[in-house]
């Protein structure tokens, strides 16, 4: 009899210390799949920023579409004429210009506030938009200090145009990564993306509508677009380089100069793309969207209800995998998961236009888990030895 009692003895010791070991491995992944759902929250759009930049500089600079062209005020213009606001006899002389090289489109990503000084300028400068297919911004510029100020535009000016639609861009984490507007979820298709209005107008073809949190594709760093500055438009209208990049093309007039010098109008952005600190303006942002729209290779993100189940299966997938396998089994499993997440989501981003938002914290917090699990099981598993062995000699 004593020996069935020390077997059944020990068969109920190995018993109580599996249901016990079992029990702290529920716990500690309840509170790792916690701390993931905190740091998704509280970090995921500096994250998802930080990777699509990764993915940007991985895929490199693809061809700007070959139907737009910019006209900028840049540096060499500015250090000609002087410091914005410049004379509107300028602006009135380059829209005069284009005119004659008859674009698409002309949009215009600049603010020209009431100004009774220059009353003639602007009335020619109407005259002028009037003979172009020409969209004006409404007036929103963003101050040095990156506040947004609503300056309006001159009515003489405004008469001239064929549309006024807003140009404010969405900044997430204080980066402009959205292809569309800043409003609501319940805004109505058009409010979301003005640009598409414009385009099925202006050059009489139907567009997709992008969702709301969908991305924009960009082709390159700043300064990736053909552009003719304001100072070559004054030259012959004969010159054949200025007819072929500007003849029947959409093109984006906005200001193009440093940061440090833009003391009326600030109009530079962080992105998601650049090879260094580089800003780039918001004139060029514009071209982009349109480019993305008119190939239709905005990137798409997925899924509101998706997104949602993707942390959650994460965790669960990594809490099994780090609690209930064995330290070789959860290493290279999880280990996989990371490589498997990395080709994906770049594969996904670059030749699908695919963005998974919540995969770069996935990874982060697979490779957190490969760091801290392993070491982090060996010594769990030494002292819930001991501590069971406590526990049960107590009992005894």
């Amino acid at each position: 009899m004593r020996g069935f009692e020390r077997v059944e003895h020990r068969y109920e010791r190995r018993q109580r210390k599996r249901r016990l070991s079992q029990q702290i491995k529920v716990v500690l992944a309840f509170i790792l799949a916690v701390i993931f759902l905190l740091i998704n929250a509280q970090y995921r759009y500096e994250i998802n920023s930080v990777f699509q930049k990764w993915n940007f500089l991985f895929r490199g600079a693809i061809p700007t579409p070959s139907e737009i062209t910019m006209v900028v005020l840049d540096e060499h213009t500015l250090a000609e004429y002087g410091e914005p606001p410049l004379p509107r006899l300028i602006y009135a002389e380059a829209f005069e210009k284009l005119s004659h090289y008859s674009p698409k489109l002309l949009l215009i990503d600049y603010a020209f506030p009431p100004d009774r000084k220059e009353t003639e300028a602007n009335l020619r400068m109407g005259e002028a938009l009037a003979n172009l297919p020409s969209v004006l911004g409404s007036g929103i510029i963003r101050d040095i200090d990156g506040s947004l100020v609503k300056v309006g535009n001159d009515p003489s000016i405004t008469a001239g145009i064929k549309k006024e639609i807003s140009l404010e861009l969405r900044q997430t984490a204080g980066i402009v990564s959205s292809i569309t507007a800043p409003v609501s979820a319940t805004a109505t298709a058009d409010e979301q993306v003005p640009f598409i209005g414009v385009l099925e107008q202006f050059l009489g073809t139907k567009f997709g509508y992008p969702k709301l949190r969908d991305l924009i594709n960009f082709y390159g760093p700043p300064t990736s677009f053909p552009r003719v500055t304001v100072k070559e438009l004054e030259g012959d209208l004969s010159n054949t380089k200025y007819a072929e990049q500007l003849n029947g093309k959409v093109v984006v007039f906005g200001l193009q100069k440093s940061r440090e010098a833009a003391l009326q109008q600030r109009d530079d952005e962080q992105i998601s793309v650049s090879y260094s600190d580089e800003l780039m303006y918001g004139a060029e942002i514009h071209a982009t969207i349109l480019g993305n729209l008119l190939h239709k290779n905005w990137i798409t993100t997925i899924d509101n209800d998706y997104e949602g189940l993707i942390p959650l299966f994460a965790v669960f997938l990594i809490a099994i995998m780090g609690f209930f396998c064995s330290i070789p089994v959860a290493f290279a499993a999880i280990l996989t998961l990371v490589v498997v997440g990395i080709i994906g989501t770049y594969f996904a981003f670059s030749h699908w236009l695919i963005w998974i938002p919540t995969m770069p914290i996935i990874l982060i917090f697979s490779i957190c888990s490969i760091a801290i699990l392993t070491p982090f099981r060996m010594y769990l598993s030494k002292r819930l030895d001991k501590l069971i062995d406590r526990r049960l000699m107590g009992d005894l």
